[in-house]
């Protein structure tokens, strides 16, 4: 086994963002393994995606034991043990939300009237988010300014007494890994072998301290790139001075403006009337590189810096033109069929059944009939443009008592209007037959809302969170309309875990309510779900951030117009800069979507052809 006893001085690579870098990764990796090729390496991209990418290049000329993982996985990989004997558990989305919860309904400050507002849990907990890549120091001095941001400040220290004890996240495992690693005690360090990190860029102060006791291990490569913009560089130059004094012989950083020049015609700058023919061109652009310089789809990638319009207008066109693509699908959960068809149940629940509500829900839902057999032991017919017509037949308008007297009086009205026409000849036999049909239609909707409404009986205010997960599993179960195949089961079986996760609600001792597990559902359900395709077998679509570490033949970034490219500064309405100036400090990235200036970074790492 290859002991990290033999190992070699870590090294810090610095350069300008070029194929060049990843082909210092694969010289780094064939060092390693020229002496043994089943020697272990670990290398820790930015992201996903950029691993698979990078997996599927190193793959064409064939590779063993070379590990592909973002830096998560990695603190996952070392701290994980190290937290369990402690007796801490994952925190989770759910445990998350009801912390901020807990922490809102003590304050009696300026966001007092205000706590209960969904828009101001959302906004307390991005807040929050920064809030843990601070220090003491600079949370005291935000507390000292009072107003907003010393509200602010208190309630993550509640947040953090409510969480710290039991519970870890992603920095605690960082900070776990990094306490193992220098103690000598990290669980199957010596299997991960040489660890690279490659392009790392975003990283919190706990993820910076494990790769700073990774190098003092002496098994730790770390390969940074720079764009040439100071702005965009800062926090990589920053990291580069850090580790430096740690380093073996370490390439000097690129200057500012680098001499390594575009190529005469790789960049070119096309203007469109709208986004819709902005697309149809690029999609022209995509058909010519493969027809004409034979260009592999998995080669391209059309990246975005603003969702809305381009997440869902990319995904459609080049579904209606047939190119097939990969990437992350920004698509929530909550916008799948399971999705929906729970979340609308979810929404019945408490109402007056409005006859356009019930409706809406069963035509545009993957909706099954639960009541499976009528009376005569038949299967009972389902069929929502059906019921429509019927439910409007009766007029229905809303409340349960009209939708079982009203479907009822219609019902009876239909068979003695069939079999009085009938008997006197005034119909023939297969309009009778109709009438009788529609009768038997008006029988099965009132057997589906009496089953409804008993289902939507929800448990008592003040009932533990598993209960409310439990009954709204059930609903699912009931309820959903699911192809085994199909993406629906999928999303069905996201659905469940993201229940699950209620169960260890309970041990916050926080007694639900309807209100609040519908709440917390709704955003936990607002996360992404799913791919567009496998890696590696279609275009790559994605934000600029999400290609960071990627390289391709053939990029489109589309949405470049003045105002979106670069986006104008976000203002925080609870965290203002003027409050992070004042506390001696910036305001950190609420979450890791990339360093400095992703809008350059990501597209110059990923814009380069390789050489004709």
């Amino acid at each position: 086994m290859h002991q990290a006893g033999n190992a070699t001085p870590p090294r810090l690579i610095v350069d300008r963002l070029s194929p060049d870098l990843t082909r210092e990764l694969w010289r780094l990796i064939r060092e390693e393994k020229r002496d043994d090729v089943l020697a272990p390496v670990t290398v820790v991209t930015p992201t996903r995606y950029a691993g698979l990418s990078l997996r599927q290049e190193l793959g064409r000329t064939g590779f063993a034991n070379v590990r592909f993982m973002p830096v998560a996985v990695l603190s996952e990989l070392l701290g994980a043990a190290a937290l369990a004997q402690q007796g801490r558990q994952p925190l989770t989305g759910v445990l998350e939300n009801l912390a901020v919860r807990q922490a809102l309904a003590q304050t009696d400050g300026p966001l007092r009237d205000v706590s209960e507002h969904p828009s101001t849990q959302s906004s307390v907990r991005a807040a929050f988010r920064q809030l843990r890549n601070t220090d003491d120091a600079m949370r005291s001095a935000l507390a000292s300014r009072g107003g907003i941001a010393g509200e602010m400040a208190r309630l993550y220290d509640r947040f953090r007494r409510l969480t710290a004890g039991g519970w870890y996240d992603a920095e605690d495992l960082a900070e776990a890994g990094a306490a193992t690693v220098n103690a000598g005690a990290a669980p199957g360090l010596d299997d991960l072998g040489l660890i690279v990190f490659h392009l790392p860029h975003g990283l919190s102060p706990g993820e910076v301290r494990l790769m700073e006791s990774l190098v003092g291990r002496r098994r730790c490569a770390v390969i940074l790139g720079i764009t040439g913009d100071v702005a965009a560089d800062e926090s990589t130059l920053d990291l580069a001075a850090r580790l430096r004094g740690k380093t073996a012989s370490p390439t000097a950083p690129a200057a500012a403006e680098s001499d390594t020049p575009l190529r005469a015609g790789s960049a070119r700058l096309h203007v469109a009337p709208t986004a819709h023919d902005e697309l149809r061109w690029v999609i022209r652009q995509i058909m010519r590189e493969v027809n004409e310089s034979d260009t592999p789809l998995h080669r391209m990638a059309i990246l975005y810096r603003t969702a809305d319009p381009y997440a869902s207008l990319i995904r459609d066109e080049l579904r209606m033109a047939g190119i097939p693509m990969a990437g992350p699908d920004r698509e929530p959960l909550a916008n799948t069929g399971a999705g929906r068809t729970l979340m609308g149940l979810l929404e019945l629940c408490g109402s007056q059944f409005p006859r356009s509500e019930v409706m809406a829900w069963l035509s545009s839902c993957p909706v099954r009939n639960p009541v499976v057999e009528n009376p005569a032991g038949a299967t009972a017919s389902f069929s929502p443009s059906r019921w429509d017509v019927v439910t409007r037949k009766a007029g229905i308008v809303s409340g349960v008592r009209q939708w079982r007297d009203r479907l009822d009086a219609h019902a009876q009205r239909l068979i003695a209007s069939a079999d009085r026409r009938e008997t006197d000849g005034e119909t023939s036999a297969s309009r009778a037959r109709g009438m009788r049909a529609e009768a038997a239609a008006a029988r099965d909707i009132q057997a589906f809302i009496d089953k409804l409404v008993g289902d939507l009986d929800p448990p008592a205010d003040g009932s533990p969170w598993r209960k409310f997960a439990d009954w709204a599993e059930d609903l699912l179960d009931s309820y959903l309309a699911i192809d085994v195949n199909g993406s629906d089961s999928d999303a069905a079986e996201r659905i469940r875990r993201l229940l699950d996760d209620f169960a260890v609600a309970d041990s916050m001792n926080d007694d639900a309510t309807l209100a609040a597990f519908r709440q917390m559902l709704a955003e936990m359900m607002q996360t992404p779900f799913g791919h567009l395709g496998p890696t590696g077998q279609g275009v790559f679509v994605s934000s600029f951030a999400g290609a960071a570490g990627m390289t391709s033949d053939a990029v489109w970034l589309v949405g470049m117009i003045e105002g979106a490219v670069p986006p104008s500064p976000r203002r925080d309405p609870l965290l203002t800069e003027p409050d992070w100036s004042a506390a001696g400090g910036r305001a950190p990235p609420p979450q890791r979507r990339g360093g400095g200036r992703p809008e350059k970074i990501a597209p110059r790492a990923a814009a380069w052809r390789r050489p004709p």
